[in-house]
């Protein structure tokens, strides 16, 4: 890689990975800048990226190319190695609601988790089981999210519940 392209991959440090190309139209929207290089990273990398900026937060997004945990673990992976200096990711994705007595969650509504004792906010369907009475007990976490993003959620919702008073 020439210098020119390593100054520019170190300027990312905020990165999304999205499963269906209708979730990198919405990235792609939300962006101040979408920035037209095609850089091909490196002869290994497989991924095709998105580069774009959002206030001063340069932002690199790719797709996951099929579904599946194996899939989405090689694209985050080949991410990390080809930007370094990511440091946040956020795995975008189109949830098709929540069932609750306590929310009403529907489709095209924006959901940030929020993480509650040993729980991380997500719950991966798939580290746990469901019992026949409908009653699913996880058997595993996910990481919980960055403090830093866990504050800023907080600021964000203090905001939003500041709104609702007036």
């Amino acid at each position: 890689m020439t210098s020119t392209a390593i100054q520019f991959v170190e300027q990312f440090t905020v990165a999304c990975l999205c499963a269906l190309p209708l979730e990198a139209t919405a990235i792609r929207a939300m962006l101040d800048e979408e920035y037209k290089e095609c850089l091909h990273i490196s002869r290994q990398s497989q991924n095709a990226y998105i580069f774009g900026r959002i206030r001063n937060h340069r932002i690199v997004t790719t797709l996951i190319p099929q579904c599946g945990n194996t899939t989405a673990a090689a694209v985050a992976t080949q991410l990390r190695n080809d930007f370094p200096r990511v440091k946040v990711c956020f795995l975008v994705g189109i949830g098709g609601g929540v069932l609750s007595e306590r929310t009403d969650i529907r489709l095209g509504d924006v959901v940030v988790s929020i993480p509650e004792g040993d729980s991380s906010g997500v719950v991966q369907y798939d580290l746990g089981r469901t019992f026949p009475n409908g009653r699913f007990e996880r058997i595993g976490t996910l990481n919980k999210p960055p403090v830093i993003l866990t504050g800023y959620s907080a600021l964000l919702r203090s905001q939003g519940e500041r709104q609702l008073g007036e």
